[in-house]
């Protein structure tokens, strides 16, 4: 080999290792970066572990804490005070409910007078003290004979606010204080069928909202179909209500009275909406762009509710549809609420969709306004942006969910919102649109908004479960009704439990 020949080849290995050198130093660099990032992410996610675990544990003992307050304050209330001692609350969760439970089956003694202790426990109630310490005993003696023996129990009450007067439910259903509210004059609660094959889902919405609320305010409940409903049916249902006063009133005269009551104007349009020249073939259940049934429930809300003679002696109508499904007691009134605040209507959830941009010209039509903007405020109120003829014409309308509300029903029958409705609705009968929650979003929209509220946004949280939604904003969980009720509903609203039919999914 050449000696010029060696330099090369010398110099080409000495070129390779440099880079072979080089590589290394690359690869141990990107081992070490790799390892410090998976060190990192370990630890946020180990960290994650811990704080999602740590809550779990927390809501654990909550949960615990809080079943334990609610079985002591109903031992309290059945005069159960014997037997029960701290060592129960350091039990298993699942232990400690079984014996509760074969603890409230024992008889009551016929002679332990607990008057005191229930005085007592209404007094701290009704002082809103922070609640009685753990280690703190009462003690109530009992006559046995010429003996005396001394029963001891351990609780924690817990925190509530003054002036909330408590009552403690006696009855074997019910775990929870429950507060009575004020009823109130000129109050309905009402709902819409279409007739005896939708009769079980009513019955189950009605009885949960019984034991949810309506037990402790009796409102008239008013129930409106456009079939007519057995007398046995109606029977149950009122079975199921106690002593709240129910009537069923049918809602219309007949499907074909109904057409031929019609003016000319609207008598055309309807038989060009379903394209024929003769309503005699057409029935509730006839397909006209959308089921004539439900188009009805729609068009009854929208502007026959409000002038109904089954109404006319009411203000304030609190509205549930059938598969809207009350899951836990009401520990607030939002009917006391919109009446001392002179509420015009007072919704479950907002915005529900919108009604298309094509509505506007027909709101300017009926309220000599378009809609521009509506949308909630921090305070949960209504804000409505509004503008003249022609104005926000590309632009549609965020409607309020008509599943849940309260409505000021002199509001809606004044004259400005009946005229508006009425041009808002022109020619149209069993359209799809124009529809109920339009016709009570667009008057307070303009006339009141500030009279208008979310019931979150007023601190009433009282999840109703409809369509697999809680209140219309959370997705519930489990899905399904029948589920949720299995394995929450059931513990939140004992009171219901074995009682109300749970008949529906959803």
């Amino acid at each position: 080999m050449s000696s010029s020949n060696y330099i090369h080849v010398n110099s080409s290995l000495h070129s390779g290792r440099k880079r072979l050198g080089v590589l290394r130093v690359m690869l141990a660099s990107t081992v070490v970066f790799f390892s410090i990032v998976s060190l990192y992410f370990s630890h946020n996610q180990v960290s994650r572990i811990h704080e999602v675990s740590g809550h779990h544990r927390a809501k654990k003992l909550r949960l615990r804490e809080e079943l334990a307050k609610h079985n002591l304050l109903r031992l309290a209330s059945k005069g159960l005070v014997h037997s029960l001692g701290n060592n129960s609350l350091k039990e298993n969760g699942n232990q400690r409910q079984n014996k509760t439970k074969q603890r409230l089956s024992r008889p009551v003694p016929k002679d332990l007078d607990i008057a005191p202790l229930q005085a007592a426990i209404i007094k701290t109630l009704e002082e809103g003290r922070d609640g009685i310490k753990e280690d703190r005993v009462v003690q109530k003696t009992v006559k046995k004979g010429e003996k005396q023996a001394s029963s001891v129990v351990n609780f924690t009450l817990p925190k509530t606010s003054s002036n909330v007067t408590a009552s403690i439910q006696a009855t074997t259903n019910s775990t929870y204080i429950d507060v009575p509210f004020k009823r109130y004059d000129k109050v309905v609660i009402v709902t819409k069928i279409h007739g005896p094959h939708q009769w079980e889902i009513l019955e189950q919405s009605f009885c949960l909202l019984h034991h949810a609320y309506n037990h402790k305010v009796l409102y008239d409940i008013v129930v409106f179909t456009a079939e007519p409903v057995p007398q046995d049916n109606v029977d149950n249902l009122q079975k199921m209500l106690g002593n709240a006063k129910l009537s069923v009133e049918l809602d219309n005269r007949g499907f074909q009275e109904e057409i031929a009551a019609l003016p000319p104007n609207k008598y055309n349009h309807f038989l060009e909406m379903c394209n024929v020249t003769t309503p005699a073939n057409l029935t509730w259940w006839s397909e006209c762009k959308f089921r004539l049934a439900y188009n009805w429930q729609a068009e009854f809300r929208s502007l026959h509710i409000w002038h109904h003679p089954a109404l006319k002696e009411y203000k304030y109508m609190l509205w549930m549809d059938t598969d809207g499904f009350c899951a836990k007691p009401w520990q607030k009134d939002p009917v006391e609420y919109f009446i001392e605040n002179d509420g015009v209507i007072m919704f479950d959830h907002f915005p529900q969709a919108q009604t298309n941009m094509k509505i506007q010209p027909h709101i300017y039509h009926g309220f000599n306004k378009t809609i521009c903007e509506l949308k909630l405020n921090e305070e949960g109120n209504l804000v409505s942006r509004l503008g003249e003829e022609g104005e926000c014409y590309q632009r549609g309308v965020p409607n309020i969910h008509g599943f849940f509300h309260i409505t000021n029903l002199d509001f809606y029958r004044s004259a400005p919102v009946k005229n508006g409705l009425e041009k808002l609705f022109g020619d149209c009968f069993l359209c799809r649109v124009p529809d109920d929650q339009l016709a009570v979003t667009a008057p307070a929209a303009i006339l009141a908004p500030e009279r208008s509220w979310e019931m979150r946004g007023k601190g009433f949280h009282l999840d109703v479960f409809h369509n697999g939604m809680m209140d219309g904003l959370d997705i519930a969980k489990p899905a399904g009704f029948k589920k949720y009720w299995a394995e929450v509903g059931k513990f939140d609203l004992p009171s219901a439990d074995g009682i109300c039919p749970i008949v529906a999914k959803n």
